[in-house]
Order: C-alpha cells, then structure tokens, then sequence
C-alpha cells in the first residue's frame, strides 16, 4: 500500500509511449518534460531522408554519428554547434548538453529521443556558416531560460526571417560565396535544401 507521499510521486510520473503516435507528436518540436528539462522526439526512416547531424569544427563541419541504435546514447556537449541536414536550416548552439537516446521500433523506423536542460539562465543560438570557406556568416541569440519554448521558436522564425531577406547577410566577407535560403524546423519538407 503507498502512503500519501508515494502516491504523489507516482502520479507526478510521465510515460511516454514512443509506438503512441499522439504521443511522439506532443514531442516532435520539444515540448517541457518536468520542470528543470525540455524532451524532443525525432522520426527517421530507413531509406527516407538522410539525417545527418554535424558539428562545426575549427577546419568546418564533420560527421557525428548520434544515433546507434541498441549500442549507444548520444552526447553532444554545451557549445557546439551542430546542424541536422533535413531538420533545420541553420547551426543550432545552446548552453546545456544534449542527450540522444535511439529506438528502434517494431516496424523498423528508428526514434531518437532528445533530452535537454532548461535552466533559467539558457541561452540558444541560430547560427550560419558559409558553406565554402565556414567563415561564420550570421548569428541570433535567444534567452530561452526566460522567454521558453515558445519564445525560443519565435526567435527562430525572426533569425530566419531576417538571414533570408537580407542577401548581404547570407553573403561571405572572406570568399563570395552566397549561403541558401534558411528554413524552420517547421517548414516545408520542399523547403529543406541543405
């Protein structure tokens, strides 16, 4: 039998069921998951699009394999920047470290499960680079420790916004070359170009 104190613990549990698709459509743009930690849930498909996720570098952009599905949890420290082609059209930075946990479900498709911190002091950026050279082309920061999710994808939408209006901005001081149009994460699927 549980006494008070248990059976408020336990009610204050989540489960989410990733086989659930209403409950992997809460998650697939991040959604809080308690009160210190945001959770996202991404879908790839075997012989769908490629998502490849990639970290900046001091020599440009490498590979990094995040998912391993039944063999490891990803970790992708504070500060790096890193872009999933496919998924955003832009470098994302964020002041706390992500983890990435992979599940295979039963009909093949693989799921990742993205856990962040959301502290109060949480800061994001919206980065580009140039896509010859990697000179950094624009940068938007956000505070999302204080204005949340919301404010986090409002902030995305105006960096964007402001990145494709402006050719100067998408434009490289060091090389010439000119950066494709930016997207959201919610955009298009025809949209998402790089």
């Amino acid at each position: 039998m549980l006494d008070k104190s248990q059976g408020e613990a336990q009610s204050s549990f989540v489960e989410v069921d990733l086989f659930d698709a209403s409950d992997v459509a809460k998650f697939s743009d991040f959604a809080l998951w308690g009160q210190h930690h945001a959770m996202g849930i991404r879908m790839l498909s075997p012989g769908g699009r490629d998502n490849v996720m990639y970290a900046m570098g001091s020599n440009g952009p490498k590979v990094i394999d995040i998912v391993k599905p039944g063999r490891a949890i990803g970790f992708l420290p504070a500060g790096v920047p890193h872009h999933l082609t496919g998924d955003f059209g832009w470098w994302h930075v964020n002041s706390t470290d992500e983890i990435y946990i992979p599940v295979t479900l039963a009909d093949g498709r693989i799921a990742f499960v993205i856990l962040e911190a959301q502290m109060p002091d949480r800061i994001d950026k919206f980065q580009w680079y140039c896509q010859s050279c990697h000179h950094r082309l624009f940068e938007r920061e956000v505070e999302t420790g204080k204005v949340g999710i919301d404010g986090y994808w409002k902030a995305e939408r105006a960096a964007i916004e402001q990145f494709n209006r402006d050719e100067r901005l998408r434009s490289c001081s060091q090389c010439g070359a000119v950066h494709p149009l930016a997207y959201s994460f919610f955009a298009h699927e025809s949209e998402k170009n790089w």
